[in-house]
């Protein structure tokens, strides 16, 4: 899942690998159901390869970057709040 900016060249700040397998790819905006988007792993990567650093996140997982910086990953709770 993505947003229609992601897909119009928006910077993938956040990567979250969901427990039920799901992906969500975002940037850094707010969203409404309406911006949402299917999309194939590989379409993502395509629009941005630094995504691939990060495709073994484990289920549970979400992976942000800093504008300039690495990707960092927290777990996050069955409730989807990232744990500190």
């Amino acid at each position: 899942m993505t947003s229609h900016r992601v897909l119009a060249g928006a910077r993938i700040v956040l990567v979250a690998h969901m427990y039920s397998g799901d992906w969500q790819f975002m940037d850094d905006s707010d969203k409404t159901e309406d911006d949402l988007v299917a999309v194939h792993y590989a379409d993502i990567v395509g629009l941005d390869e630094a995504v691939a650093a990060v495709s073994d996140l484990p289920r549970g997982y979400v992976a942000f970057r800093p504008e300039g910086g690495e990707w960092l990953s927290r777990q996050f709770w069955s409730d989807n709040r990232i744990l500190d």
